[in-house]
């Protein structure tokens, strides 16, 4: 039986197009402006014949021709002024210069768990001085780790730190460059802006890291990883603790990722609904609260792809367009990528779009197989079931229980189905994220698939006893004492999932990092699997008898 025609999605083209022409730019090896004007002038020629043309099918590929050229011409323009910094840094290295620049945030003690322990914070707008020359920072960031004795500077401030340029550090993460320096090596030039933000934010974090471990102060690593998972402070959570979530591959609940910003919108669109909101208005509240706590946890690339993913998915009602996944990953994507192009070789981002990836192509169809295993694949049982318990509940003449009966078969159905779609979502992220952890990390998780079974969940309780216990903090230290109790029992019952996880000989292995073209050929049989599914989906629900 044929499938059913395919539902157009032109931005998921537009994605993959932008994509693949961010990569070409990156990766050209031509450092001139020439290019780039050879590009625009090419992509303003496609779009010209496009809007004179629009009619005739080359107009199509007109625009695939704009668009490609377009992001690589944006792309190689980063890269050229990106080379130029580069080599500006490596001319002066070891040089006496002297670093301006603000304060961005106190991310804390770094590195944690270890016996040295000093406070580090980034800057931003920062401008190196070297003989009365300025040269401003764009592309690199600027790490500063205080040591010696003195109170510390506070986010919002303009200091000035005398030093020798240090050499460019390079991780899978990003570039930067990291200062060491002393109290009397800085100097305080300005204090903060009354129209900077950041400090407000700074201050908000800091109450809600104290509020959220009312009652719990005393308890050893608890409060520090729940401070991780909900405000992204990392900095207490102690080496030991990190490893074991590392080895089960559920460390990522502790990253202010896109896990905890869906968790938190779930949370967010769960009072709305109690509160009577209707849903095509849920985007009204939701957006502006979620992008304040996502810039309240430092705004991270996968963060910041989850809260524009939500910001996108509930925008649409409000202009009247229907919600979709895959475009609104595919506008996500766009956004993020045009606005820095360097964010494609990110690791974060990378690991971040490629389990959403596996989550709109599988999801669904693996959805489909492990609700049909648990016996509740069709809703024809779960509506006869809700019908009956609505007939009882008007009828005096039917026992308790009866009613009693009813009432535990449909939670019966609803606990199979929520733990159907939960297996369904481990098993397509941890299929998407098999070749990048093989490639970048060379491990092998499958022990990952049954701890996430048990931390998921847990993470999402934490998520609203974290919640509650913030809310009603204002009112009562007791009743927030009581929320983080609820917190500390999930929390620990996820370290003991990770620790029996990593105890099994299989469930974490070393592996061979794989060469480079088995991720695309990974990700193509994955869309075929995708599209095989769907299509014995499609026909089983055919020949399934209609009533």
């Amino acid at each position: 039986m044929p499938l059913p025609q395919m539902v157009r999605r032109p931005l998921v083209g537009g994605a993959i197009l932008w994509l693949s022409g961010t990569a070409y730019g990156l990766w050209l090896d031509a450092d001139s402006w020439l290019v780039f004007s050879l590009c625009i002038a090419t992509a303003a020629l496609c779009l010209t014949y496009t809007l004179l043309f629009s009619t005739t099918r080359l107009s199509s590929i007109a625009v695939t021709v704009a668009l490609f050229i377009t992001a690589a011409a944006s792309a190689n323009l980063a890269q050229v002024t990106r080379r130029a910094e580069e080599r500006w840094l490596a001319a002066y290295l070891k040089e006496p210069v002297s670093f301006e620049g603000t304060i961005d945030r106190m991310v804390g003690i770094r590195p944690p768990g270890r016996s040295r322990k000093h406070p580090r914070f980034p800057l931003r707008n920062v401008t190196i001085s070297h003989n009365k020359i300025k040269y401003p920072l764009r592309h690199f960031k600027v790490w500063v780790t205080w040591y010696g004795e003195g109170s510390l500077p506070n986010v919002g401030e303009t200091w000035s730190f005398q030093t020798k340029l240090p050499k460019l550090q390079t991780t899978r993460q990003t570039s930067y460059l990291a200062l060491n320096t002393r109290l009397k090596d800085a100097t305080l030039l300005a204090p903060p802006s009354t129209h900077d933000w950041r400090p407000v934010i700074d201050k908000t974090r800091s109450s809600a890291t104290h509020r959220l471990s009312l009652g719990i102060e005393q308890w050893p690593v608890v409060p520090s990883l729940i401070q991780a998972m909900l405000l992204g402070v990392r900095s207490a959570v102690p080496y030991e603790i990190n490893a074991i979530f590392r080895a089960s591959g559920t460390i990522h609940v502790f990253a202010i990722s896109g896990l905890g910003i869906g968790l938190v919108a779930t949370v967010m669109v769960a009072c709305f609904s109690l509160l009577g909101i209707p849903r095509h208005r849920w985007g009204i509240p939701l957006i502006p609260l979620l992008s304040v706590y996502t810039l309240l946890t430092g705004a991270s690339p996968s963060a910041t792809r989850a809260c524009m993913m939500a910001a996108i998915y509930f925008g649409a009602p409000l202009l009247g367009r229907k919600s979709d996944g895959p475009t609104t990953l595919s506008a996500a994507a766009i956004a993020q990528i045009a606005w820095n192009p360097h964010d494609l070789q990110n690791l974060s981002f990378i690991l971040s779009y490629s389990a959403m990836v596996g989550l709109v192509l599988l999801c669904r169809p693996f959805a489909y197989l492990c609700r049909k295993k648990m016996g509740v694949g069709s809703s024809d049982r779960l509506a006869a079931l809700l019908h009956l318990a609505q007939r009882l509940s008007t009828l005096s003449t039917t026992t308790w229980q009866m009613r009693w009966r009813v009432r535990a078969a449909l939670l019966s159905h609803k606990v199979r189905l929520y733990f159907a779609d939960l297996i369904a979502v481990g098993i397509a992220a941890w299929l998407a994220s098999i070749p990048l952890t093989a490639y970048y990390f060379e491990r092998f998780i499958p022990g990952g698939l049954l701890a996430n079974l048990v931390v998921v969940p847990a993470a999402f309780m934490i998520t609203v006893s974290g919640a509650l216990a913030l809310i009603t903090s204002f009112a009562s230290d007791f009743c927030a004492a009581v929320f983080n109790h609820s917190a500390a029992f999930f929390t620990n019952l996820m370290i003991l999932a990770s620790r029996g996880t990593i105890s099994i000989p299989w469930a974490s292995m070393a592996v061979t990092s794989p060469p480079p073209y088995f991720i695309p050929l990974w990700y193509i049989a994955m869309i075929i699997l995708a599209r095989y599914l769907l299509k014995m989906q499609t026909e089983e629900a055919a020949q399934k008898p209609q009533p």
